[in-house]
């Protein structure tokens, strides 16, 4: 039976209708079954989109990450960001199909972090982030800009409920002051193998504040900091606890009373990094 062909665009939500008429040649004597209905089908997400600018895929970053979670993936992801500021709170769940061979990349499509930025300013605790990823695996972002707006909730990303695989590289990190909270919180938990290079981080009670796994003896694993930029955090530029082969190379720090803070961890390497202007300990 032939019933035509239709184009399929990842992430749209399609309605599938079926139905008969005169079965066999001769009236329906009972009409009332004659049809049937799936609603909500959407094709999973898999290549190259783009995000804002003229015609996108996704007007936004809201609608792109919906898609992500309504709709999966079975490649390969790539948001190309086209150039403005984008006034969002994100929130990134653990995705259908990402992997080590699906990964989900979000990244500036000029390739420079000054022309794509992510802002938000919460209002209490409880939003307390401009990007959060909450048990996402397998997501990177590159050159892109985040900031925080709120001079009372200053965190820029927060990274939890045992996400592993995240990335960022080449981003210019920024919390609205130097504040009480980490620019990226990673709080108690197994969040593992999260991987910062090349970051510009400004503000923040610390850049980058990862408190390990501190409820059991097994520690959290994989976290790589290296070729960062920290300047004018509270109390320390790098904070981090309870790490098992914690590699911090080639990062400058300055501008904290604390340049590097590490506590209850065991090193794979820390080496190159360029500690300056703190008046407490390096």
């Amino acid at each position: 039976v032939a019933i035509g062909s239709t184009t399929i665009n990842a992430g749209t939500n399609y309605n599938l209708q079926a139905w008969t008429s005169n079965p066999n040649g001769l009236p329906d004597a009972f009409p009332e079954n004659d049809s049937t209905e799936i609603n909500g089908l959407v094709a999973s997400l898999s290549g190259v989109y783009t995000i804002g600018g003229t015609t996108p895929d996704f007007p936004d970053f809201t609608s792109a990450v919906q898609a992500l979670h309504t709709a999966g993936v079975v490649g390969p992801v790539t948001f190309n960001v086209r150039d403005g500021n984008y006034n969002e709170q994100i929130s990134i769940r653990e995705v259908l199909g990402a992997s080590s061979q699906n990964p989900i990349l979000f990244q500036s499509e000029n390739g420079a972090s000054s022309l794509v930025t992510l802002s938000f300013t919460s209002i209490n605790a409880t939003d307390n982030y401009t990007l959060q990823l909450d048990g996402a695996d397998w997501v990177s972002f590159k050159s892109i800009g985040l900031k925080s707006l709120s001079t009372n909730y200053i965190q820029v990303v927060h990274i939890l409920n045992a996400a592993t695989n995240i990335e960022f590289r080449n981003c210019h990190i920024e919390a609205a002051t130097r504040g009480s909270y980490y620019a990226i919180n990673i709080p108690n938990g197994l969040n593992e193998y999260l991987r910062f290079y090349n970051n510009y981080f400004k503000f923040g009670y610390a850049g980058i504040g990862h408190e390990g796994n501190t409820s059991s003896s097994e520690k959290t694993r994989g976290l790589i900091i290296d070729g960062n930029t920290f300047v004018d955090q509270t109390y320390a530029n790098i904070f981090v606890r309870n790490q098992e082969g914690l590699m911090i190379t080639g990062n400058k720090t300055s501008g904290s009373p604390f340049g590097c803070y590490v506590q209850s961890s065991s090193f794979g390497k820390i080496d190159g990094n360029a500690l300056t202007n703190f008046s407490q300990g390096g």
